[in-house]
């Protein structure tokens, strides 16, 4: 530190007696003499500037920045995570492998008859004229209807609400959703009533499906009942 103190204070004196002189004209620089000043002063600058990472840099001349490939592999675990990635978000219905079953084996009981009686989509869903229904921006509704019938000669018990069971429909294009859980008293997943002889319930499972869905000509519906999730062929049904 003392030796480098005592070059600065000879260049000082150095650059007092070129540059200054009592009135004299100022003494003209060689070119060495100034390439040698300009070295030694940067020297000292870069090497006591504390700061030199974020201000100060050395600039090569017309040399440019070569960017690096990726390697042919990196590209290609890359698309592999992505495609992945897409077909988790976007299963198509032909990849739900579960059982195969039907309604009245998942949720039928003596003297209770279930009949699927078709979807359909809509913009809205209103029950008795009174309790109206809108889905979420962008979406619509899709309305599966289920009938439950007691076909006994006695009162029969429904309790679906206990069960709990849960739906999720498949469509084409990699369209799927989940079942809802509404206050509507025909919503078929939170049934619970007593069906007197030949009475007909007409209820509803809705789903919120995108509103571009125009098609429903692929369908599936996967179903659990408590015990297990299940495949419904509703052509079947």
């Amino acid at each position: 530190m003392k030796k480098t103190r005592v070059h600065m204070a000879a260049l000082a004196l150095l650059l007092s007696a070129l540059l200054g002189g009592c009135g004299d004209v100022p003494y003209e620089l060689t070119e060495t003499e100034e390439a040698v000043i300009v070295n030694y002063s940067a020297h000292i600058v870069a090497k006591y500037n504390a700061y030199q990472a974020e201000g100060l840099a050395y600039v090569y001349p017309e040399e440019e920045t070569e960017t690096e490939e990726p390697a042919a592999e990196d590209v290609q675990d890359g698309e592999d995570t992505e495609a992945a990635e897409d077909a988790e978000i976007t299963p198509q219905a032909p990849d739900v492998q579960y059982p195969e079953s039907t309604l009245a084996d998942l949720f039928g009981q003596a003297g209770i008859e279930l009949d699927y009686v078709g979807a359909r989509l809509a913009s809205s869903y209103t029950q008795d004229d009174y309790y109206l229904l809108e889905p979420d921006a962008g979406k619509q509704y899709l309305v599966l209807g289920i009938d439950v019938t007691n076909v006994s000669t006695v009162p029969a018990r429904i309790d679906y609400l206990s069960m709990a069971p849960k739906f999720e429909a498949y469509l084409g294009g990699g369209v799927e959703a989940k079942s809802m859980n509404t206050l509507l008293t025909n919503d078929f997943t939170v049934l619970e009533a007593t069906l007197a002889p030949g009475e007909t319930r007409e209820t509803v499972i809705l789903f919120q499906v995108p509103a571009e869905t125009a098609s429903l000509d692929m369908l599936v519906l996967a179903a659990n009942n408590g015990t297990g999730d299940y495949r419904i062929n509703l052509e079947n049904e």
